[in-house]
């Protein structure tokens, strides 16, 4: 089954994966299959670990960070939707510091640009080209 599903590059969930890796761990199979089906899982948990380290509530991370990480989510084995969409989600909205935000910004907590300044100064520019 694993040798199936390592040859298909269909995604699965982590649950299903764990699920095969014990199966065969019970079974007390050893194979280059099973091997690389428990090193996605250990990728997959890593990914999920940086995933959530990135504290994206906070908005103390970098959009391209953020970007770099749903490209790795694509070449993983293991399908992890909940924090994909988390930083799907954090990468909507961000300030021109290139912080992530939610929701309307009034002011960034991490460069000081308040939404005041930002219209200010494209009010500059709209009116030199006048």
């Amino acid at each position: 089954m694993a040798k199936k599903l390592l040859e298909s590059g269909e995604r699965i969930a982590l649950q299903d994966a764990r699920n095969l890796a014990e199966t065969g761990e019970k079974l007390r199979v050893q194979s280059d299959e099973l091997k690389k089906l428990k090193a996605e899982i250990r990728a997959a948990r890593n990914w999920t670990n940086r995933a959530k380290k990135c504290n994206t509530q906070q908005g103390s991370v970098h959009v391209n960070d953020l970007e770099q990480l749903i490209e790795e989510h694509d070449s993983l084995l293991i399908e992890l939707p909940d924090e994909l969409e988390m930083l799907k989600q954090a990468t909507v909205g961000y300030c021109i510091c290139r912080r992530p935000y939610e929701g309307f910004m009034i002011g960034c907590d991490h460069c000081e640009v308040s939404l005041r300044n930002y219209i200010s100064y494209f009010d500059a520019f709209y009116f030199l080209d006048d």
